[in-house]
C-alpha cells in the first residue's frame, strides 16, 4: 500500500508538471503568434527587432543635459539629425491599425537588438492586461501595458510601464540584463512611438526597487518631489551610468518582476532625451 502512494504522488508530480509544461509552451506559442500579428498589422518587417544592428545615438550636450533636445522634454531642436539605424524603423509604424484591433493600444515600444517590442496597452486597472495579451486574449505572458492612472499621452513627469520577465527574455525578461554595464553600453536607448512621435530614452538608472517605494508613488507632482525621486533613483542604481536627466526631464519607469518573491520589482528608468516627429 505503502509503495502504492508512493507512485502515485510521484505520477501526481509528474502529470503535473508535464500539464504546466505543455501549458507553458502553448502560451509561448500563443503570444509569439499574437506578437508577430502586431507587428504585421503596425507594418513592421519580419524579425526588425532582433536583426537590427544596434547603433548608439550621441548625445549633444554636456553630461546633466538633455543632449539634442530643449529642456522643456517637447521639441527637438532645429538641425536634429535623423533617426539612426537601430531605430529607423519605428517611423512606419502604423498605430491607428493597431488601435482598429484594440483602442487601449497607445504605442509602441522597443528596445532595438532585443526581443522587447510590442505593442503599449492601457487598462482601466493594472489587472486587465496583467495575463491578457494586446488582443485581450487570455495569456500567461500578459501584455506591455502602462500604470492606470498615468495620462495616456504620457506627458506625466513619471510615467510606469510594466510587463512580464519571462525566461525567454520576451516581454520585459530582457531587462534583467541591465545589471551588466556592457549591456547598458550596447543597449543605452529605449525607443517609445505614440501619436506622430518617437520618443528616446536615455537609461540612466537600473535597481530592484520595493513595491512600496518611492518608485511607485503616484503623487510625485503633485507634491513637488521630482528632484527628491531623481536623486533616489540615481543613488539607487546598481550601475553608475555617468547619465543625469537635467531639469524639466520626464522619466519612463520599466518594472518587473525579479523572480525573488512579490516584495520588489526590478525596473529600468530613463529620462525623454528626445523627441522626433514621424
Amino acid at each position: 500500500m505503502k509503495r502504492f502512494l508512493v507512485r502515485l504522488v510521484l505520477w501526481v508530480f509528474l502529470l503535473t508538471g508535464l500539464f504546466f509544461s505543455v501549458r507553458s509552451m502553448l502560451d509561448t506559442q500563443k503570444t509569439k503568434k499574437a506578437s508577430q500579428e502586431a507587428a504585421r498589422i503596425a507594418g513592421l518587417p519580419a524579425g526588425v527587432s532582433a536583426f537590427v544592428r544596434l547603433i548608439p545615438m550621441e548625445d549633444d550636450g554636456e553630461e546633466g543635459q538633455e543632449g539634442g533636445m530643449e529642456t522643456d522634454g517637447e521639441k527637438t531642436k532645429e538641425g536634429s539629425e535623423a533617426l539612426p539605424e537601430e531605430a529607423s524603423f519605428l517611423a512606419d509604424i502604423n498605430l491607428e491599425a493597431l488601435q482598429e484591433v484594440n483602442q487601449d493600444v497607445l504605442g509602441w515600444i522597443s528596445l532595438p537588438g532585443t526581443k522587447l517590442s510590442y505593442p503599449i496597452v492601457q487598462g482601466e486597472d493594472n489587472n486587465e492586461y496583467l495575463y491578457h495579451n494586446w488582443k485581450k486574449e487570455k495569456s500567461i505572458s500578459g501584455s506591455i501595458f502602462m500604470e492606470s492612472t498615468n495620462r495616456s499621452d504620457f506627458s506625466d513627469f513619471h510615467t510606469i510601464i510594466y510587463g512580464h520577465r519571462m525566461r525567454d527574455l520576451t516581454m520585459f525578461g530582457v531587462l534583467k540584463e541591465y545589471q551588466s554595464l556592457d549591456f547598458l553600453q550596447e543597449h543605452p536607448n529605449i525607443y517609445l512611438v505614440h501619436g506622430d512621435e518617437i520618443c528616446r530614452y536615455a537609461v540612466f538608472a537600473a535597481y530592484e526597487a520595493g513595491i512600496k517605494s518611492m518608485v511607485y508613488r503616484l503623487d510625485l507632482e503633485e507634491n513637488g518631489l521630482e528632484e527628491e525621486f531623481l536623486q533616489f533613483c540615481r543613488e539607487s542604481s546598481v550601475l553608475d551610468t555617468g547619465v543625469i536627466p537635467g531639469p524639466g526631464a520626464k522619466i519612463l519607469t520599466l518594472s518587473t518582476c525579479t523572480g525573488r518573491g512579490h516584495s520588489t520589482r526590478w525596473v529600468v528608468q530613463g529620462y525623454l532625451a528626445e523627441v522626433k516627429k514621424r
